[in-house]
């Protein structure tokens, strides 16, 4: 059975996956805090370092 599927939409889900793939190898994948609050303010934390490591990797080269 073919299904139809949106292409622009599974190509961004790739990226998305492959993004989380990376922060995770690089930062760890646990998660240290109790309350949601500050497990999604880590998580702002963790995306803030990724951009900036990746921000500085482009500088680089």
């Amino acid at each position: 059975m073919k299904r139809h599927f949106d292409k622009e939409k599974y190509n961004q889900r790739n990226k998305v996956e492959t993004a989380n793939s990376v922060i995770k190898r690089l930062m760890g994948n646990t998660i240290r805090s109790r309350k949601v609050k500050t497990q999604n303010r880590e998580l702002e934390f963790k995306m803030i370092a990724y951009n900036a490591h990746r921000q500085a990797m482009n500088m680089g080269s």
